[in-house]
Order: structure tokens, then sequence, then C-alpha cells
């Protein structure tokens, strides 16, 4: 089955974009925004401008198209709730007036998305790799 092994592939690739242009760039975002905040604070917005532009995709292509292949497997589930919670955690941030309290709430994203991105290449993976074999 291509069209399995390409969706392994697109996720491979697209994890890799997140990794970068999303979570790398919120780090950067928050260590430079501690040392100097009036300078750093409009970059802040181009932190939402990523996430709109890398993540809400990604989250879609998975549940769109890689979540219903392994719909019997728990960790999707799993998944879809972290899918959610990160959502609403952007939602808090975005809402957040204080500068600094928005940037640590984005800075936790962070770190929650980079374990994401880790156990869907090292559980989802797997599955999907497996599934191609069939």
């Amino acid at each position: 089955m291509v069209k399995i092994a390409n969706i392994g592939e697109r996720l491979i690739h697209e994890h890799e974009i997140i990794e970068k242009a999303v979570i790398e760039y919120i780090k950067m975002v928050y260590r430079e925004y501690s040392k100097d905040p009036l300078k750093y604070e409009k970059y802040v917005n181009k932190v939402f401008d990523n996430i709109k532009e890398y993540l809400f995709p990604h989250i879609g292509f998975e549940e769109d198209e890689v979540f219903p292949l392994l719909k019997d497997s728990p960790i999707v589930g799993e998944l879809l709730e972290e899918h959610r919670e990160y959502l609403s955690i952007l939602e808090k941030a975005r809402k957040e007036e204080k500068m600094a309290r928005k940037i640590w709430i984005l800075e936790k994203l962070a770190e929650k998305l980079h374990e994401h991105v880790k156990k869907e290449n090292e559980e989802l993976l797997p599955l999907l790799q497996l599934l191609s074999k069939t």
C-alpha cells in the first residue's frame, strides 16, 4: 500500500517542520523575550502565524487522513484528546493580556508539542508502517 507509506513520509516531514517552525521558534522567542521583553514582544504574533500556517493544517491532516486508518488503536483517542488540549492552550495564550504570561503559556505548549511529536513518531508511525505491509 503505497498510500499509507506516503502518509507516513508526510507525517515525518510535517513533524520536522513543526519542530523547527513552531516548537523551536516558540522556545527562541521565550528565551529572547526573557532577555529583552520590549524587543521581542513583536515576535509573539509570528508564533501565532506559524501555528496557523503549520500546526493547524497538520492537525487536520492527522485527523482526516491518518487517524481513520488506525481508528481501532487506543493511541488515536489519546492523540485526539491531546490535539484538543493544545487548541485550548493556544486559545488561552491568545486571550492572555499579559505578554510575559502569554509567552510562558506558549513555551509550555512548545514542550507539550515536542512530547506529542515524539509520541507520534515512536508509537503512531510504527503502526502505519505495520499497516502498509498488510
